[in-house]
C-alpha cells in the first residue's frame, strides 16, 4: 500500500452532479498507467477502481475514468489484493 494516501479522500462527481466522498486505499501502476483503488462512502463494501488520466482543460490536473475491460479490472483488483493482503480481510 502506498503509504502517502492513507487517509487521503478523493471526492468525485457522478454524472447526475452528485458528489461522493471517497477514501484512497492504493494506488497502482500497471502496463504505463495509474489506477487508483478507492471505498466509497455510498458503500463501504465495495470498492471502485478508477484509471488516472490528464484533464482535457489542463493537462497538470488528473481526472479519473472507470474501466471498461472486465479482464483489466480483475487484473488490478488482484495486484490491489496481493499487495494488502496483510492490511484488509478479503472474501473469498
Amino acid at each position: 500500500m502506498n503509504e502517502d494516501f492513507i487517509n487521503e479522500v478523493l471526492i468525485l462527481t457522478d454524472e447526475d452532479g452528485n458528489e461522493i466522498e471517497c477514501e484512497v486505499l492504493d494506488t497502482i501502476e500497471y502496463e504505463g498507467s495509474k489506477y487508483v483503488v478507492l471505498l466509497s462512502d455510498d458503500n463501504d463494501e465495495e470498492l471502485v477502481i478508477l484509471e488516472e488520466i490528464p484533464a482535457l482543460d489542463n493537462p497538470d490536473d488528473i481526472d479519473y475514468e472507470g474501466l471498461e475491460s472486465e479482464e483489466l479490472l480483475e487484473t488490478i483488483f488482484n495486484m490491489f489484493r496481493e499487495r494488502n493482503k496483510d492490511k484488509f480481510d478479503f472474501e473469498d
